[in-house]
């Protein structure tokens, strides 16, 4: 009876031994893995053995479990076109890469101008692109041109190459220097100049473009050909419009009140006082245009000239005074009225 179950569990052990060494023979080969490097800017569909897979969005990789052997892949773009067929053979554990080659490339446009715009490439109008704003478009290889518009105003432009799965970016920009139009009316030559630079030269009834300014405000003076100032203003420089300034006509004139005494000599202009002119030294005085009683008194407030000037716009009047020389004419116009009245009583006596 032993011997009977030992002869039994012998067998089994016989039967199960063969069955284990005959399995792997007949088991399924190990998967491998297909991997999908998308390097296009935009999504591919994927189907293996005609089956679809999904998509593999831009600039990004999926992988996929098959069995080992040969499968067929295919990649299509976004809008249906082939991108890929290809038959590979896949390994047990290995894997095999395919990579959807771009072929286009990316320009990213960043709108710095400070204006609105429209988005202009090989002559495509490409739909507004606002200041600040950035955008990216996908252009075929080779050489393309692209500009920012405002109506006909081409705000920046740029003209480049581009390769397939290039990126570039281009930032357009306002300009950096302008022109001011500045024009002389007067009859005199005038010198202009702005934000304190050297002084430019306009003859009379000309105009004159000055190149390479800076954009935004401008501090502007005008001076004469005497070197007086006929006016200070300021204009505002616009990157595209440049700016535009005419010299105004003068609404005032200058009289020189040259004081050759000893003494401080005060000037008033219609009984106001609008000056003090040291000893031995001279003063510019701006007046309105037209006649101006001008009076010239020293420090006792004793009168020392009274007279009228017509104050032109170019044109200084000088006015010379000297205290000492004056004072003693005073005193000579007055004995020469004491002599008279004198003279007048002896012929009453006689």
């Amino acid at each position: 009876m032993l011997r009977h179950l030992l002869a039994m569990i012998l067998g089994s052990l016989l039967l199960i031994g063969a069955v284990g060494y005959a399995g792997p023979a007949q088991a399924r080969p190990a998967d491998g893995t297909i991997l999908i490097d998308n390097h296009r800017f935009g999504p591919v569909g994927l189907s293996i053995d005609g089956q679809g897979m999904g998509e593999i969005a831009a600039e990004s990789q999926r992988s996929f479990r098959v069995s080992a052997g040969e499968h067929s892949v295919r990649i299509k773009d976004r809008d249906g076109q082939p991108v890929l067929a290809q038959t590979v053979r896949v390994r047990p554990n290995g894997q095999v890469t395919l990579v959807a080659t771009p072929d286009l490339g990316k320009l990213t446009v960043r709108n710095l101008t400070g204006r609105d715009g429209r988005l202009v490439v090989n002559g495509t109008d490409r739909g507004p692109l606002l200041a600040g704003q950035q955008r990216a478009v996908e252009l075929t290889p080779g050489t393309f041109s692209v500009q920012i518009r405002q109506q006909e105003r081409v705000l920046d432009s740029l003209r480049s190459n581009l390769r397939a799965g290039e990126r570039k970016t281009w930032t357009a920009q306002a300009p950096t220097t302008a022109e001011l139009r500045v024009r002389n009316p007067l009859p005199v030559t005038v010198k202009l100049r702005v934000n304190g630079r050297d002084p430019v030269s306009i003859a009379p009834g000309n105009s004159r473009v000055l190149r390479n300014q800076a954009p935004g405000p401008a501090e502007l003076v005008v001076t004469g050909p005497d070197g007086r100032v006929l006016t200070r203003d300021s204009v505002r420089i616009d990157p595209f419009d440049g700016g535009a300034f005419m010299v105004p006509v003068p609404t005032t004139g200058a009289v020189r009140v040259v004081n050759l005494g000893s003494g401080m000599v005060d000037v008033y202009a219609d009984g106001r006082r609008i000056a003090a002119v040291s000893a031995l030294d001279n003063a510019l005085v701006e007046l309105p245009l037209g006649v101006v009683e001008l009076t010239l008194r020293d420090r006792a407030r004793n009168t020392v000239l009274r007279t009228t000037v017509d104050v032109e716009p170019f044109d200084a009047v000088t006015l010379r005074c000297d205290l000492q020389r004056h004072m003693l004419t005073v005193e000579q116009d007055l004995i020469a009225e004491v002599d008279a009245f004198i003279e007048a009583l002896r012929r009453l006596a006689s």
